[in-house]
């Protein structure tokens, strides 16, 4: 992907539970690990940034949380920073339950939509190459 743009291609994840059911409403948290990227949300505001970053403790990572739509699936693109090289984002699903009526994508840390914390119940890993545009 080129710098200073927004990715090309959605990071899709699909919510299931053992017995392969899609599971609709189930909050998603994707961080960027490492790498010049952030997140945006709904608002055009930049994610709340995640403190609890052990694999670049120098620059903390962006998070953002997203709930699943009907048939169990999230997506979304981050936005690529100015600095060449990869770029890894994680994604995981915890057991909490989304339960206004407010629609797809919430700031992490923004008040009563924030998910309450809730047990990892599976992750997903992406890497993206940015490069000069």
């Amino acid at each position: 992907h080129k710098s200073s743009s927004q990715s090309y291609l959605q990071r899709l994840v699909v919510v299931r539970d053992d017995a392969d059911n899609l599971l609709p409403n189930i909050a998603v948290v994707f961080t960027i690990e490492e790498g010049d990227a952030s997140f945006v949300d709904t608002s055009g505001a930049q994610a709340v940034a995640n403190p609890a970053n052990t694999v670049n403790p120098s620059k903390p990572a962006q998070r953002i949380t997203l709930y699943t739509d009907k048939n169990g699936l999230v997506a979304l693109r981050p936005q690529v920073g100015n600095t060449e090289g990869l770029i890894l984002v994680k994604a995981f699903a915890v057991q909490t339950i989304k339960t206004d009526s407010t629609p797809g994508m919430q700031n992490a840390g923004s008040g009563s939509n924030t998910p309450p914390a809730g047990s990892p119940v599976g992750n997903a890993t992406f890497l993206i190459q940015a490069k000069a545009a």
